[in-house]
């Protein structure tokens, strides 16, 4: 085994076909199925999309970016999720991180409004991707935090 590692991720993934934001979130978790089968006694780490539309970037693409990419751009996206859908994109990768007893979860991306996929607030937008996430997160916590209570000392 030439890479010796102890958990594997990926930055994004999303499937070779246009479609709705519940596509793009099914074909991650396909995605941490398809690493825990091929990564035996490895952890995954979900990866929780927050969008793919990428056109803004094949509409004034970097000089860097390739002719192939930016064809790809225009091509391939994702309908722009709700706040709500995105926490509950994030609340299904911390169920399956907890049973798979992967100790993280990777949100893609603070930041990258050219390829669809944020959660930094925005002048249109505002906070409201955080404000869910934070909702879930306060949740999840409460929920811990009452199971916890009622165990004996």
């Amino acid at each position: 085994n030439i890479f010796d590692f102890d958990a594997i991720s990926t930055y994004a993934t999303h499937p070779n076909k246009p479609g709705s934001y519940d596509d793009l979130v099914n074909h991650a978790l396909s995605w941490w199925e398809s690493a825990k089968t091929m990564c035996k006694n490895k952890t995954v780490v979900p990866i929780v999309m927050t969008g793919w539309d990428p056109r803004p970037r094949a509409e004034t693409p970097a000089p860097w970016q390739k002719e192939e990419y930016i064809k790809k751009a225009s091509e391939i996206y994702f309908e722009t999720p709700k706040p709500e859908e995105i926490a509950d994109a994030v609340g299904r990768a911390v169920v399956w991180a907890k049973q798979n007893k992967s100790p993280l979860i990777i949100i893609y991306a603070w930041n990258e409004f050219d390829e669809g996929g944020w959660i930094m607030p925005t002048l249109m937008k505002g906070d409201a991707r955080l404000k869910a996430i934070g909702e879930l997160i306060k949740r999840l916590c409460n929920e811990k935090n009452s199971n916890n209570s009622h165990r004996s000392p």
